[in-house]
């Protein structure tokens, strides 16, 4: 069975990041996102790029049986096709054998993003969609009205193969 896939990708100040430890409310809420739609975390935040801080967060992750399967691949370094919906949709695509579906989360407007600045002919065409995301913004974060909605998008059945 395929696995589902959340794209985490929110920046320190939006997730009221200390640099200890994601806030107690994100964690819960992507907690509950995991339990109740059985999906795999993927780091997509700058967060990730840094070993020291990825490993913290992966740590209070797991106080929450949250689990960073994943980091997405690092573009910044790219000239072109380098934002971080380049970055998401890579990873997608790259492991779209074993994800039937996912959703990004991000407080970067990342449909916008991808409309504007991506290579669309690369990946197969891929995109995030509003279906494929959810966003925060920087005065609440993950909220539990926006861990629902994850939830609801992520508990649509995929279309079938062909």
């Amino acid at each position: 069975m395929a696995g589902r896939a959340v794209a985490e990708a929110e920046s320190g100040t939006n997730m009221k990041m200390t640099w200890d430890e994601p806030d107690e409310v994100m964690c819960h809420n992507l907690s509950k996102i995991v339990k109740e739609t059985n999906a795999k975390v993927v780091l997509s935040s700058t967060w990730r790029l840094k070993p020291d801080l990825a490993r913290r967060i992966q740590c209070t992750l797991q106080k929450w049986d949250v689990k960073v399967m994943a980091f997405t691949p690092n573009f910044e370094s790219k000239p072109k096709h380098n934002t971080r919906a380049d970055e998401i949709i890579e990873f997608i695509y790259t492991y779209r054998k074993k994800v039937d579906r996912w959703i990004a989360i991000d407080d970067l407007p990342l449909t916008k993003m991808d409309a504007e600045f991506r290579d669309h002919s690369r990946c197969g065409g891929m995109r995030i969609s509003k279906d494929h995301f959810v966003m925060t913004n920087d005065a609440e974060g993950l909220t539990k009205e926006l861990a629902d909605e994850a939830i609801r998008k992520l508990n649509i059945p995929p279309p079938p193969p062909g």
